[in-house]
């Protein structure tokens, strides 16, 4: 069976039996269309994830020194990443669902030009859905709370997560071979980093609390910064993934630039 590249069966050249990637088509841009400077829109994400690390961290100092309830006490509810339905869980999850707007118009475009990876690409638009609304809300925390002891969540969040990447793994294998180098390199660093940080970091976090340390302890927090730090690093890395992905289409009114 021959290996499907871009969504298309590669076809023999000059009877050689070489393989050559037939590439989707590309829509040539029209006069009229929207242009989204992507550098910009990237820089500007950066630009406020990085006014929300350095508000974090003034929290983390405030909590260390002691004072947490004496100075400035709003700020560690309002901008401490722990927390669930604050700015940096908000930010998150918009981040999230642009990934997943990004995701869904290229389904749209795949399913335009009739490519066999269309409904992967949908796939992947929902679990992104499904993961700011988890962002926000912490869902996942929730029904560890709910069915799970407290000192075995860290070991059933590490298993149940773990059974989800291996299926999507597999499910996925075909999908991520046929991709481009650049956007196979994209996806594989966002997806380690994102998982290492929601995976790993997330379980040596309550494996600390399970051990007796306390969610304010300068340990603790480090881990806990590490964790969302590696999240939302990823996840706007890959959103610059998608848009580099999308710079050869214009469709739907706009082109990526």
């Amino acid at each position: 069976m021959p290996q499907i590249v871009n969504g298309k069966v590669p076809v023999t050249l000059n009877g050689a039996g070489a393989l050559k990637e037939v590439a989707l088509v590309k829509e040539k841009a029209s006069a009229d269309a929207l242009p989204i400077y992507s550098a910009n829109f990237i820089k500007y994400l950066l630009l406020v994830a990085g006014i929300l690390l350095v508000l974090h961290l003034l929290v983390v100092l405030v909590i260390l020194a002691g004072d947490e309830y004496n100075f400035l006490p709003t700020w560690q509810g309002k901008f401490y990443f722990a927390k669930k339905g604050n700015l940096p869980s908000f930010f998150s999850s918009f981040i999230l669902l642009l990934s997943s707007c990004l995701l869904a118009l290229i389904a749209a475009i795949k399913r335009k030009a009739k490519d066999y990876f269309a409904t992967h690409w949908a796939g992947l638009a929902l679990i992104f859905i499904a993961m700011a609304v988890d962002e926000a809300v912490g869902i996942h925390e929730l029904l560890l709370a709910r069915f799970s002891p407290a000192d075995e969540r860290y070991l059933v969040w590490g298993v149940a997560s773990g059974v989800f990447v291996l299926l999507f793994a597999v499910f996925y294998y075909q999908f991520y071979k046929s991709l481009n180098l650049a956007a196979r390199r994209g996806f594989f660093t966002a997806g380690f980093c994102f998982l290492l940080g929601a995976i790993g970091f997330e379980m040596l976090g309550a494996s600390l609390l399970n051990q007796g340390y306390n969610d304010r302890s300068l340990l603790f927090m480090a881990v806990m910064t590490t964790e969302e730090v590696l999240e939302m690093g990823s996840i706007l890395f890959f959103v610059n993934v998608l848009f580099n992905y999308l710079k050869p289409y214009a469709t739907f009114g706009f082109v990526v630039k």
